[in-house]
């Protein structure tokens, strides 16, 4: 999948910020490990739907509401931010890719 690849990505370069970020979120108590497992479940739900959407598919055929039950946990602006920042920034990076992709 496109999107868990992109997320793994991010988490490898930024996951010290990430971390950081959680502070006064709901992610704050939670060990690296399970930070890790949450931010890269909402993460990849998030970039899958941008995605399917932008590419015209039927959203609810491919996700279901429990793909996304990790992102009230991010409840912080900072942390949504940084959730935000990722989704972004890795959406966009396929999306480019797929358009090159048609161009060619």
């Amino acid at each position: 999948m496109v999107a868990v690849g992109l997320v793994n990505g991010y988490w490898k370069n930024y996951h010290k910020d990430i971390m950081y970020e959680c502070e006064g979120s709901f992610l704050e108590e939670l060990d690296g490990q399970t930070v890790s497992v949450k931010f890269r479940l909402a993460a990849a739900a998030s970039i899958s739907y941008l995605l399917l959407s932008r590419c015209g598919f039927h959203l609810w055929q491919y996700l279901k509401s429990e793909n996304f039950k990790d992102i009230p946990d991010f409840n912080t602006q900072r942390i949504i931010r940084i959730l935000g920042a990722a989704v972004g920034e890795s959406s966009e990076k396929a999306l480019r890719a797929f358009a090159v992709t048609i161009y060619n």
